[in-house]
């Protein structure tokens, strides 16, 4: 925690540094272009003489290093000791995440946000309503639908406009 006195935790600081920093690599470095290149088309990827394999395991590597830094951090940062159940559906919450900010680092770190904020909300809705916290999960279940919904008419579209040309 930065300040004792509140609840701000240095993890939300390492977080949202390390996605601009992933955001700066995969946006404005060549490294960052042919990991791209590689995730949207292994077969270009290996046409162009990217070595597919080695970039893949570096994707690995480095997305594997964020989430022991994660797990390192919300263990020694605010809980200082391993407990049981110390990460309930944080798992969960990161692919929903990622989907919603597109993966996007940028876009994660806003839908990171978001998720903290209905988690709070929930909680706090709970103690002064009475409501179950697992309403949240329905509302988060239903802005992934809609982004969902929303990619799969814009697939569509697009569909049809190639259809018609």
């Amino acid at each position: 925690i930065i300040d004792p006195k509140s609840d701000l935790a240095i993890g939300i600081l390492i977080a949202v540094g390390c996605a601009i920093f992933i955001a700066y690599l995969l946006w404005r470095t060549p490294f960052g272009l042919r990991l791209r290149t590689v995730g949207r088309s292994e077969g270009a990827a290996r046409f162009a003489g990217i070595p597919v394999n080695r970039f893949m395991f570096g994707a690995m590597s480095i997305s594997g290093g964020l989430a022991g830094l994660a797990g390192t951090v919300e263990i020694i940062g605010s809980q200082y000791r391993l407990l049981d159940f110390f990460s309930p559906g944080y798992g969960f919450d990161g692919i929903a995440v990622a989907f919603l900010g597109r993966s996007d680092p940028i876009g994660v770190i806003f839908a990171a946000f978001l998720f903290a904020a209905l988690r709070i909300g929930a909680n706090q809705m709970q103690r002064t309503t009475g409501l179950p916290t697992s309403l949240v999960l329905v509302i988060q279940g239903t802005v992934i639908l809609f982004i969902l919904g929303a990619g799969i008419l814009q697939w569509y579209r697009q569909r049809q406009q190639e259809k018609g040309a």
